[in-house]
């Protein structure tokens, strides 16, 4: 049941990875490791991607990016976050970039990690405008595209975890009962964790 109730996210990071064209030797960027940004990366990994890199502002989440076997995890809020994320690939650019914690300054490192002929997916919501490099995306012909949705993934995604491609359960950082929702949303309001659910008929907090 648990790992049923995340299918639905699961297929918007599925959804952005296919719409991006994630494959074999790809290096992959995903900007944020909330439940999106990490389902983002598992996916990107089952799609291929011979490395793949994630960063946020939250220790603890990248914590679990590292729990998860993704390669490189780097503080988001890094004096110079995109020195340390060329150093981790020797310099190179991403064949894909996905955005996933909805800070315009996050997109403008996107853009700019980026390399020539790749793919800047933009998942998370933003405001109605956000300003962005466009010349440099421009110069490097990048396409920008973006994920609201999805269609016909849950037969993909439902396979991609019964084979153990894609391992959820990590992501559940707690499960409430009914009686303890306020409980839940207290304990999610902390920022730490990544998944929580309340299940109407569970026993008290695991």
């Amino acid at each position: 049941l648990e790992e049923g109730a995340m299918l639905e996210p699961m297929c918007v990071s599925l959804q952005a990875v296919t719409r991006a064209k994630v494959g074999l030797g790809h290096k992959v960027l995903v900007s944020g490791a909330g439940p999106i940004g990490l389902m983002t990366a598992l996916c990107a990994r089952a799609a291929g991607a011979a490395s793949v890199t994630i960063t946020d502002v939250v220790e603890a989440k990248l914590a679990k990016a590292r729990e998860l076997g993704i390669e490189h995890t780097l503080k988001a809020d890094a004096p110079d976050l995109l020195a340390a994320l060329e150093a981790l690939t020797g310099g190179e650019r991403f064949d894909a970039v996905f955005e996933c914690c909805g800070v315009p300054a996050a997109l403008r490192t996107c853009i700019e990690a980026a390399a020539p002929g790749s793919v800047v997916c933009v998942v998370a919501n933003f405001g109605e405008t956000t300003p962005v490099n466009l010349q440099l995306a421009a110069r490097r012909e990048i396409d920008i595209i973006g994920v609201y949705r999805y269609c016909n993934l849950y037969p993909k995604a439902l396979d991609l975890v019964a084979t153990g491609k894609v391992n959820l359960k990590p992501l559940i950082s707690k499960i409430f009962s009914m009686a303890e929702a306020n409980q839940a949303f207290e304990y999610f309001a902390t920022g730490e964790p990544i998944k929580v659910i309340i299940q109407p008929n569970a026993p008290k907090a695991q």
